[in-house]
């Protein structure tokens, strides 16, 4: 996930810039895939989507995420803060993903509620944050919410559709979010005066990589890029000391991990 933090405040100045001007509010929509790394041309499978959907957006070019990890890097995107102050350290309700600190003090005030406040009709489908599990009431700010259970699954997931939790064995996730954000925006358009905030998140390309069948082999003579730093040995007099209890990666085999990186002192 590229430019968390800095898309959020772009967002937030440009709404905020026209509240109580004569232009009408811009509708939004926001599509946030996950493990899609730049340098590594995770993009390269959606270059299609790019010409389609980002050269008729907006792109940009210069934004960096400032935490790598899933749960802390979305709460980052909602909330417009970094990990240090959000404080969701990694993808556990211990380190802070969807834990109380998030449900009382950090949603309630989070960017889907601050456009809700401001006449947005808003929309949310796929993973949230990480430690989800569909409890209570829909998030603060969601006017439509089919939120993920948990972090990604494929098929046999259950959503959180709004008033009540729905479970698909077969069906899969990425069509499903597809055919309920295309209705919501048929309707957001057509028939309603409101402007529109809609997320999107597929857990795609997360683990466990399973993809639809009729994409099945697709890239199966692609090799994944191997930059300088590909399987590189740790360094005494590097400023970073990294962890890895992992065997060093194959041309056949990629294993993803996380990387447990502490700053040395």
């Amino acid at each position: 996930m590229i430019g968390s933090t800095p898309l959020v405040a772009l967002i937030l100045a440009w709404v905020c810039l026209r509240i109580g001007a004569t232009e009408k509010l811009p509708n939004i929509l926001l599509i946030l895939s996950d493990d899609q790394d730049v340098e590594l041309r995770g993009m390269f499978p959606m270059e299609q989507t790019i010409q389609l959907l980002g050269f008729g957006g907006a792109l940009f070019h210069n934004a960096f995420t400032p935490s790598p990890i899933c749960c802390p890097a979305r709460t980052s995107l909602l909330s417009g803060m970094y990990a240090h102050n959000h404080g969701t350290r990694n993808n556990s309700v211990s380190g802070g993903c969807y834990g109380p600190h998030w449900r009382r003090v950090l949603e309630p005030r989070a960017l889907p509620h601050i456009l809700q406040q401001q006449g947005y009709n808003t929309f949310f489908g796929g993973k949230y944050l990480n430690q989800y599990w569909g409890a209570g009431d829909v998030p603060k700010g969601w006017n439509h919410f089919y939120g993920l259970h948990g972090n990604s699954r494929y098929y046999n997931y259950t959503l959180r559709e709004n008033s009540g939790n729905v479970h698909y064995q077969s069906t899969y996730l990425t069509d499903l979010l597809r055919d309920r954000a295309a209705e919501f925006l048929r309707n957001a358009t057509q028939f309603s005066g409101e402007p529109f905030f809609a997320m999107v998140a597929p857990p795609a390309a997360h683990e466990p990589f399973t993809p639809a069948p009729r994409h099945e082999g697709a890239f199966a003579h692609i090799k994944a890029l191997r930059t300088p730093s590909f399987n590189q040995v740790k360094q005494e007099d590097e400023c970073l000391n990294y962890q890895i209890p992992f065997p060093l990666l194959t041309n056949f085999k990629i294993i993803c991990f996380y990387l447990q990186i502490k700053f040395m002192t």
